[in-house]
């Protein structure tokens, strides 16, 4: 994507994020971070790597070809490495949810296939609900907000919520809440909203 930042260059403002810089101008807000190796394996053109190669294998299941399970065959070891490697680049995507959803399918794919003793299933679990909650932080009506796994992370679902709170975006503070397992923090926003 290119910016073009010339006739808005009076009102640019850029402030450092934990994982990127948000640069902010009267009319937009654009984020540029790093693209993560993960993502480079997994979408690379002719790619080698495990998360590539189960890409590809989603993209053979979507067409019903019967060479997806050759594909995670051929894999052996690697499976659970290129498991791992989905999972780092859904954390990173924010911008496209049919990438994310596609990522996320495809390591659920992949997982049916992987020795459940040497994957943790909660690290998938734990995934898909911050994303649901992210994207619904994002495609909020009341106050969207642009935000990603590792700034929510690093500040904190409790933290989220106050802001939530003093936006009055209720709902959203209710999700964010049921989705993270978060419920000693459902009593505080149902007081808020009682005030």
């Amino acid at each position: 994507m290119t910016v073009e930042l010339k006739s808005e260059a009076a009102g640019v403002y850029t402030t450092a994020e934990t994982d990127g810089i948000r640069i902010c101008t009267a009319t937009k807000t654009f984020f540029c971070d790093l693209v993560q190796r993960s993502t480079q394996d997994t979408f690379e053109l002719a790619g080698i790597k495990p998360s590539a190669k189960l890409n590809h294998a989603q993209k053979q299941v979507d067409i019903k070809s019967p060479k997806a399970e050759e594909i995670i065959r051929d894999l052996g070891s690697d499976l659970n490495a290129g498991i791992e490697a989905l999972l780092d680049a859904a954390k990173y995507e924010h911008k496209d949810i049919f990438v994310l959803k596609h990522i996320i399918k495809t390591a659920s794919f992949a997982k049916k296939f992987s020795d459940p003793s040497l994957l943790d299933p909660n690290q998938y679990v734990d995934l898909v609900k911050h994303s649901i909650v992210l994207t619904a932080m994002r495609n909020s009506r009341i106050m969207p907000r642009a935000i990603t796994y590792v700034q929510f992370q690093n500040f904190k679902a409790k933290n989220v919520v106050r802001i939530l709170l003093k936006y009055r975006d209720y709902k959203l503070a209710i999700k964010l809440a049921e989705q993270l397992s978060k419920r000693n923090i459902l009593s505080s926003i149902y007081e808020d909203w009682c005030s």
